[in-house]
C-alpha cells in the first residue's frame, strides 16, 4: 500500500502508526519510546505521571510488578496498619498472644 505525502502511513491495520512502510518516507524512522509523551492525569497506583514518557512508564510499571516489590509493599502496609495486621494475623490463624 503506497501513503500519500503528508498523511499517515498506515502499512496494516495490525500495526499502529509510524510502522516501517515500504514507500520510502518513513522506512528510516524506529519508533523511540524517549519521545512518546503521556499526557493523562497523573496515576497514582503506578507512579505514572503527567509528561512521562513511555521508557520510564514502562520502567515505573515493571516495578510494581516486581514480585519483590510487592511482597515488600505488602508486609510494610501489614506492619504500619494495625487493623489490616489483625485481619491478616485471622487470615493465617497466626496472631501473638495479647
Amino acid at each position: 500500500m503506497a501513503c500519500l505525502p503528508g498523511m499517515p502511513c498506515y502499512c496494516d491495520v495490525q500495526f499502529t502508526f509510524p510502522k516501517k512502510c515500504t514507500n520510502g518516507w518513513l522506512d528510516a524512522i524506529d519508533l523511540n519510546t524517549n519521545l512518546i509523551i503521556y499526557n493523562g492525569s497523573n496515576l497514582p497506583c503506578t507512579g505514572v505521571n503527567y509528561q512521562d514518557n513511555l521508557t520510564v512508564i514502562i520502567n515505573k510499571i515493571n516495578d510494581k510488578l516486581c514480585p519483590e516489590a510487592l511482597a515488600t509493599a505488602v508486609l510494610a502496609i501489614i506492619q504500619t496498619n494495625p487493623t489490616i495486621a489483625a485481619q491478616f494475623c485471622n487470615l493465617v490463624n497466626n496472631c501473638p498472644a495479647p
